[in-house]
């Protein structure tokens, strides 16, 4: 299925957006629990429309505030539910320092058992999580867009502060 890229939904702190079988969650400040709901909404969409499967791209800014149990038990429960359909996932922890550093070691150790088998890699950046998207959906025959298309598109997506 080729799709153009688009963003679905754009709120403060908050975007979902689209790009060939990418689904892409932005956060960017305190995320709601709609908000999640509306991530898995377009995650379930792309899954149901492409069968064979997709990926996800989830971004989170450097500004982006600790989500509150609400928002993380939804992100577990859509993560559990994408099982199957979800076959590779980049996570982009932007941000410099010990801090970051920190949030990206810790999302990746609670996310190992919320993702369970599908390929996931966390990254200081939006660019270095786009190139490795590109080239895991290849192993995974996923026709996704090249990570050149995939980082335009992203660099691309407006600020929701």
């Amino acid at each position: 299925m080729s799709q153009l890229p688009a963003i679905v939904l754009q709120e403060q702190n908050f975007i979902v957006a689209q790009h060939g079988l990418v689904t892409i969650g932005v956060v960017d400040g305190l995320t709601e629990p709609e908000q999640m709901d509306s991530l898995a909404t377009q995650l379930r969409a792309s899954a149901q429309q492409n069968p064979g499967g997709i990926a996800y791209l989830f971004i989170i800014r450097d500004g982006a505030q600790l989500p509150p149990p609400a928002v993380r038990s939804r992100y577990e429960r859509t993560m559990k539910e994408m099982q199957g359909k979800v076959r590779v996932m980049a996570v982009a922890i932007e941000g410099a320092g010990f801090g970051s550093a920190a949030k990206r070691s810790v999302f990746t150790m609670i996310s190992g058992h919320v993702i369970g088998k599908i390929k996931l890699k966390v990254h200081p950046d939006a660019p270095k999580a786009c190139a490795w998207l590109a080239a895991e959906g290849v192993s995974c025959g996923l026709a996704l867009p090249t990570a050149g298309a995939l980082a335009s598109f992203v660099a691309s997506l407006p600020a929701t502060k």
